[in-house]
């Protein structure tokens, strides 16, 4: 729960800064602020984190203080594509160069699924993130979508579409889950 909380804290000040101000430079500020906390507070007490937790948190700060140094937001914007689009590489990168997948290697020890579902699922994540990231591309500066709009699907939208895509995985996978037959 400890962990959750200091996950979700940083973006949390982020959204509730900006619905209580709709000023996306004062909630940058908050968020490259509690970002820089949560990693010296991580280091301090040598927390184990993830390595994507890390990396997100410092783009945030690189990001988040170009667009308060050059006062524009779309240096901030461009992070949530950024940040999906190095998941996806990522998990492409295990795939095809080091001929793993990192979805497998990570969850296989709690789910029990044949190779060949771990393969779509790996594949599944590619493609949500590559897409996730041009979903943010078009919200964010398509001229479609308002500042809040864009916040608002940053901070609920992707955990909603993350969360389906989650749901219809385990809906299509159940029937595999803890068979070992395959």
């Amino acid at each position: 729960m400890k962990r959750i909380t200091s996950d979700i804290l940083p973006i949390a000040l982020f959204f509730s800064t900006y619905m209580y101000t709709n000023d996306i430079y004062i909630s940058t500020k908050v968020i490259v602020l509690s970002c820089i906390f949560q990693l010296a507070y991580i280091k301090f007490f040598q927390i184990k984190t993830n390595k994507i937790k890390v990396i997100s948190n410092l783009i945030i700060i690189i990001l988040g203080s170009t667009t308060i140094f050059l006062e524009n937001d779309v240096f901030i914007k461009a992070k949530p594509t950024i940040v999906y689009w190095i998941i996806g590489l990522i998990i492409l990168f295990y795939r095809l160069i080091l001929k793993r997948d990192i979805i497998y290697t990570t969850l296989n020890n709690k789910i029990i699924l044949p190779k060949k579902i771990w393969s779509y699922i790996n594949k599944s994540f590619i493609c949500f993130f590559i897409i996730m990231g041009f979903i943010n591309i078009f919200i964010a500066f398509s001229g479609f979508f308002s500042e809040k709009e864009w916040v608002v699907f940053k901070i609920i939208g992707f955990p909603v579409l993350f969360t389906v895509l989650i749901t219809i995985q385990f809906i299509f996978f159940k029937k595999y889950i803890n068979n070992d037959d395959e």
